[in-house]
């Protein structure tokens, strides 16, 4: 009977230790089972309408956005009619880049190919008449301001003094956007709406730059609750990272079109050269003016751009060049 007692009390013992093992408690308080022995214990910190959750170890484990939380809002943004500087300029540059084209496209007896050249834009025109848009656009943005300060029956400023009733501009907005940025009510939004210079409006929100959904649409958010072989979270720590970055397109439309000025080669030589690469090269081309040196093989070729001449100086006693140097009459090189 004892025995059985002894047996029964090892028995509980052991069932309360397993269980012990496969349970933990939350930061809530509340016991959970292993399922979630995955997600370490996690620390929150609210910024705006984002939350953080950092690791032990002050990871981002993961982040969650507070819909609750209502944007900021500060007044309304104007957009007025009119194209802002950027896209004034873009399309100036487009005609002036089409009348070059006809220009040259034209019979120098057309002459309508010196009215062109007279009267039209050319690409020389540009910068004077973006400058010339930015006093417009500036201007016209003055008088939208007083034509809606006039429609919301607002005082004008005298001197220094801004009263309560005052129409507050907080930012005017000419280069990538032509507008203001005012503190006006909605029922004022709406009576500026029926203005033909206005051509939308906008709430002022402030907004805030989230990972909610970029990190889960990559799965970094798995990556972070990996662990290598000492149990240490991987995070990317003595890991060498190598970027090969093949640039962009810049003759693109999106990218401004431009132009690409190709530059016509010259060959100047019959075939590959024959060169000797060693750790102590130090320079096997010259230049001097508009003439080349360089080696191959046996010989020291000098090349000359405007005759298309090339001399040859055989190389003594089999050297390999390791330096060479052209400077008037002198040829001079060090081998080995």
């Amino acid at each position: 009977m004892r025995l059985h007692k002894h047996l029964l009390l090892f028995a509980f013992a052991f069932i309360l230790t397993a269980v012990a093992s496969y349970a933990f408690i939350s930061q809530s308080g509340a016991v959970t089972d292993g399922s979630a022995l995955s997600e370490p214990k996690l620390t929150a910190l609210t910024a705006g309408d984002v939350t953080l959750y950092l690791d032990d170890q002050n990871h981002v484990y993961k982040v969650e956005q507070n819909t609750g939380a209502a944007p900021t809002s500060k007044g309304y943004i104007v957009e007025f009619e009119g194209n802002p500087v950027v896209a004034e300029k873009a399309r100036i540059e487009k005609v002036a880049q089409n009348n070059e084209q006809r220009i040259a496209e034209m019979s120098r007896y057309n002459p309508i190919k010196y009215a062109y050249q007279a009267f039209a834009t050319r690409e020389t025109d540009v910068e004077s008449k973006v400058v010339a848009y930015e006093g417009k656009l500036a201007a016209e943005q003055q008088q939208n301001i007083e034509l809606i300060r006039k429609t919301l029956g607002k005082p004008a400023i005298t001197g220094n003094v801004i009263g309560p009733d005052t129409l507050t501009i907080e930012t005017t907005y000419k280069n990538a956007f032509n507008g203001i940025s005012i503190d006006i009510t909605e029922d004022e939004v709406a009576k500026i709406k029926t203005l033909s210079q206005v051509k939308n409006v906008y709430p002022n929100q402030e907004v805030h730059l989230d990972l909610m959904d970029s990190v889960p649409l990559i799965e970094a958010d798995k990556v972070w609750g990996l662990v290598d072989s000492n149990g240490d979270n991987i995070t990317g720590k003595n890991v060498t990272i190598g970027i090969i970055d093949t640039g962009i397109d810049y003759s693109h439309t999106d990218l401004g079109g431009t132009p690409i000025q190709e530059t016509p080669l010259d060959r100047i030589t019959s075939g590959p050269l024959s060169l000797f690469f060693g750790e102590d090269i130090d320079q096997i081309i010259s230049m001097d003016g508009n003439r080349i040196a360089y080696y191959s093989s046996t010989n020291i070729f000098v090349y000359s751009f405007p005759t298309s001449a090339t001399q040859i100086y055989p190389i003594q006693n089999g050297l390999e060049v390791l330096r060479l140097a052209l400077e008037g009459e002198l040829l001079a090189y060090f081998g080995t």
